[in-house]
């Protein structure tokens, strides 16, 4: 027995060794691959684009601060780019290195590590690295909380408690979606208050979750303007389009006639945005005063279209929210192969990630075995689920750009919770085969 286990030590040995010349040449690949994608290639502007670059720290602008002051670092648009491409490059990079160190198994480690890089060069992540909109930094700046959270869970620290903190500002200014998972945040970290290990560290950072937001929820309401469109698209594609749930809100004030009815899906028509309900007077008098406490009350009142609804289309096949690869915003050169970015964002994926991830899980945790180290992942799904509904209820046009954040963590967590329950199982085997008697042993 006592040979089998220096074997077993000697072949660890090798595979670490192995493993970590092949990093470094993973990295110089995964580096190139990113600027391939990227350079020579105009940045895409659009009518959104704008409005990215206006910095206003008090909220009373369309879009929260932290893209902004991105984009007013770099005073051009092929600047912007180059910081997409190198800020989203670190912070994939950085997830990987954070993978490969929680993971025990030095070999799924390495897999984990090329892995995650492959799935930030599929052209739904790299898409946005060539657009001047917030989608890019929203991704990067996700990416990287999950490391920092990850790295200072299995190991806190001040200097990792700092990083946190700052991460959790620049996260929570990304969206008015984000500040508002940003209390269930909070309320996580409340609840682990509990725990004495560790409980300076998570006040400190629990503290700042309170001011930011204490900052950020003020934000809501101070632009009329964009709240306004946000629900005009949910009343053309949601509200409008059904009968029903139009004559309950009619029933709920909202003005009624063919005028009004006509308006079902315009939105999205070409030609259409806002305009066709603004020249409504009467109609958009009544969004702009009562619609948005009448649709609270629709979501109140109806917990089926509340829960239920945003589940349902993201797992129709007719309606794929989450599965976002049909609306091009860049276009950077692929350099993956299609079969590649299909298994990844493509039809029926993510369906697939999830049953597969969730059988993984019951087997290697089942309901009991689970230890710090999935905490991070496990919270992440939980949160990335949650920032899927409320994005569902917040806004009903550009769903592949709006969607995308979601998609993407989504996505991320549930590899990082199914790699994790992969080295728990290797694990268990490889404690059974040391543990076996060597039956040629006299």
């Amino acid at each position: 027995m006592q040979l089998l286990a220096q074997k077993a030590q000697l072949v660890a040995d090798r595979t670490r060794t192995l493993a970590r010349t092949l990093y470094a040449p993973i990295v110089v690949v995964y580096v190139a691959l990113r600027v391939i994608a990227a350079v020579g290639i105009p940045a895409m502007r659009h009518p959104d684009s704008e409005s990215w670059l206006r910095v206003n720290f008090a909220g009373s602008e369309i879009r929260l601060w932290t893209v902004p002051l991105f984009f007013k670092v770099l005073p051009s648009d092929a600047l912007r780019v180059a910081g997409q491409v190198t800020l989203s490059t670190v912070c994939w990079v950085a997830l990987g290195g954070v993978a490969a160190w929680v993971i025990t198994n030095r070999r799924l480690a390495l897999i984990a590590f090329a892995g995650l890089l492959v799935v930030s060069l599929a052209p739904d992540v790299t898409a946005w690295d060539v657009t001047i909109l917030g989608e890019s930094v929203a991704i990067s700046i996700t990416v990287a909380s999950i490391a920092a959270w990850w790295a200072f869970v299995t190991r806190p620290t001040w200097a990792k408690t700092a990083l946190v903190s700052a991460l959790v500002v620049l996260w929570a200014f990304l969206r008015h979606t984000n500040v508002a998972i940003t209390v269930a945040i909070a309320a996580i970290l409340a609840v682990t208050l509990l725990i004495p290990h560790g409980r300076r560290f998570r006040a400190v950072i629990l503290a700042v979750c309170v001011v930011t937001l204490v900052w950020g929820i003020p934000a809501f309401g101070k632009n009329t303007y964009n709240e306004d469109e946000v629900l005009l698209t949910v009343l053309s594609e949601r509200i409008l389009t059904s009968p029903e749930r139009t004559d309950w809100f009619v029933q709920h004030g909202m003005p009624d006639g063919d005028d009004v009815r006509s308006l079902a899906g315009a939105f999205d028509r070409p030609g259409g945005g806002s305009a066709p309900f603004r020249e409504n007077k009467r109609f958009f008098h009544w969004v702009h005063e009562h619609g948005r406490s009448t649709y609270f009350e629709f979501l109140r009142t109806h917990p089926g279209y509340l829960f239920v609804q945003p589940a349902r289309d993201a797992v129709d096949p007719d309606v794929a929210a989450l599965d976002v690869t049909h609306e091009p915003y860049g276009h950077p050169r692929n350099v993956l192969p299609q079969q590649i970015e299909e298994a990844i964002f493509g039809p029926g994926a993510l369906v697939f990630l999830t049953l597969g991830v969730v059988a993984l899980v019951l087997l290697a945790f089942g309901l009991r075995g689970w230890t710090g180290r999935e905490v991070v992942p496990a919270t992440a799904v939980l949160l990335s689920a949650a920032l899927y509904f409320v994005t569902y209820h917040g806004v009903a046009s550009e769903l592949g750009r709006h969607y995308m954040l979601a998609a993407v963590t989504l996505r991320v967590s549930l590899i990082l919770l199914g790699l994790l329950a992969v080295d728990s199982l290797l694990a268990r085997a490889r404690a059974r085969r040391v543990a076996q008697p060597d039956p040629f042993r006299r």
